[in-house]
């Protein structure tokens, strides 16, 4: 069964030649754990202290975890179903940067400065001061 906590502290280490980022995952109470966090193929991307841990204890392993999930409990999402969104943050866990790819073949990169769109056929957008067609 899972448990979420608190995370504290964030490492990137070596383990047996793989390089892996171990989260520190506070429950509360005294009960702190430490456990490598393996994020899916082609994402490299960590979390910040702050964020919730989903947190496995291994079968057969006991006192061996595994971080499986990483939640932003402060971010509602804009996702649509089949979507997907990409965001960097800060170390406050404010938004940055995003990359949206959306259900319609559209993708748009964002941050405080500005925009580019590219819609589905072809046509992009540049802060909606230009546009280049395909």
């Amino acid at each position: 069964m899972g448990r979420l906590g608190e995370i504290t502290r964030i490492e990137r280490t070596d383990i047996d030649g793989d390089k892996i980022a171990l989260l520190t995952v506070d429950f509360g109470g005294g009960d702190v754990i430490t456990a490598p966090y393996i994020p899916q193929p082609q994402d490299d991307g960590l979390p910040i202290e702050g964020d919730t841990a989903l947190v496995v204890e291994l079968e057969g392993d006991p006192g061996e975890y595994m971080a499986l999930a990483v939640l932003d409990v402060t971010f509602d999402g804009v996702a649509g179903k089949g979507e997907r969104v990409i965001r960097s943050r800060d170390g406050d866990g404010a938004t940055i940067a995003t990359v949206w790819l959306k259900a319609d073949g559209t993708v748009k990169i964002d941050n405080d400065s500005g925009y580019i769109e590219l819609k589905a056929d072809g046509q992009a957008n540049i802060n909606g001061r230009f546009t280049v067609d395909p």
